[in-house]
């Protein structure tokens, strides 16, 4: 899922696109409903195999392809919906869409951040998985009487883990680390070698490549039109961790 600050009382339908680009990069989309009383900001940790502030990352406004998630799961006819419930100057922020984005190259820069929007240093202790990696930041409008639905976030940006896939699937909505946490998940995917997918728990595959069922211009550049999709769905207790599928 993704870190969110301050706390919100409600996050669902979580939903996740990845792929691997050219040049030892990745093709994220992220998808949420959400409530909150107040702007907040949502943090995803990335395994960044750089820490340049204006190359690592590349924003993808999809604010033309909102339907980007309901047209994918029109690949999967059998696939059941869930619902997931559950300081150097200051940083360059990117309008994209619905959000304003910005990249954090290291928890040392969290300090040129909004500090409303700051995780405290406490939480950050208890995760020393991220103390070398980049951070994606947007920021979400308050939406207190209705559930907020964005277009989806997208991004390409320089991974360590070339051969792998990313999903940024760890829990932080309270201010706290649960070593577990409630999973109700779509992961899709591209690529046929990911071994690992399988253990998971279910697994879905299109029948039909991508451009049966997707717009591929619309995607811009995200979406292979000749490759299927696949979807794993992670539903029940898993450890509160990120998600990372492997070819071997």
């Amino acid at each position: 899922m993704c870190i969110i600050v301050p706390s919100v009382p409600l996050v669902e339908g979580t939903k996740i696109f990845a792929r691997r680009s050219a040049d030892s990069k990745q093709f994220l989309v992220y998808s949420m409903g959400y409530k909150a009383s107040q702007d907040v900001a949502m943090i995803l940790p990335l395994p960044v195999g750089s820490h340049d502030e204006y190359m690592t990352i590349r924003f993808i406004p999809l604010d033309g392809y909102k339907d980007f998630f309901d047209h994918i799961e029109m690949g999967f006819p059998d696939l059941t919906k869930n619902v997931c419930r559950s300081a150097s100057g200051s940083l360059t922020v990117y309008e994209v869409g619905d959000y304003d984005a910005s990249f954090i190259p290291t928890l040392n820069d969290f300090d040129r951040l909004d500090p409303q929007f700051k995780l405290s240093r406490q939480v950050w202790d208890l995760l020393p998985e991220y103390q070398d990696y980049g951070f994606a930041v947007f920021k979400l409008r308050e939406s207190t009487k209705n559930l907020k639905k964005p277009h989806p976030i997208a991004f390409e940006f320089v991974t360590r883990l070339p051969d792998k896939l990313f999903f940024p699937t760890v829990h932080i909505h309270d201010g706290k680390v649960h070593e577990e946490a409630s999973f109700d998940h779509h992961l899709y995917y591209q690529g046929d070698d990911f071994a690992n997918a399988l253990t998971l728990t279910k697994t879905f595959h299109s029948k039909k490549i991508a451009s049966k069922f997707i717009h591929i211009k619309q995607t811009m550049g995200i979406v292979d039109g000749q490759q299927r999709c696949h979807a794993v769905v992670m539903s029940g207790k898993f450890p509160n961790q990120d998600t990372v599928l492997s070819t071997v």
